[in-house]
């Protein structure tokens, strides 16, 4: 079953491609053959794994890249990039996925942290104060 795979992948990947406003008669043929071997496939216990939109799992899902978003809650699925499969609830090939994380929040302290590094690094003291010409010189 697994060597099917590569098949559907490519017909999903050419039904995602399509205009959704495109009718002509190959479109829907190629949406028929997809559906066809979709139902095949479950006659024989294959079944994809649902991954979008729901918790990360390590367990049936791949993750190919983390985003920072406000939009969705830490280590959700937010986009599918290769369908996975289970084969009588047996994983044959993981699903591959984009992940949410949170941005980090950076506290006052952190952020006067950076800031006096940034000073330090323009020729000011950890107060913003300037230099003196003696401190900002470097003796060769």
């Amino acid at each position: 079953m697994y060597d099917l795979l590569p098949v559907l992948d490519s017909l999903e990947k050419a039904v995602r491609s399509i205009p959704a406003d495109d009718d002509s008669p190959i479109v829907d043929g190629v949406r028929r053959t997809l559906q066809l071997f979709i139902n095949t496939l479950a006659k024989y216990e294959v079944e994809v794994v649902n991954a979008e939109s729901v918790p990360f799992d390590p367990g049936i899902h791949s993750p190919l890249f983390i985003e920072e978003t406000e939009e969705y809650g830490e280590n959700t699925v937010i986009g599918v990039y290769q369908s996975g499969y289970l084969l009588a609830d047996r994983l044959i090939r993981p699903a591959t996925v984009k992940v949410s994380k949170k941005p980090e929040v950076k506290t006052e302290e952190a952020i006067g942290a950076e800031g006096a590094e940034s000073a330090v690094a323009e020729g000011c003291d950890s107060d913003g104060e300037p230099l003196s010409m003696a401190e900002s010189s470097v003796e060769e």
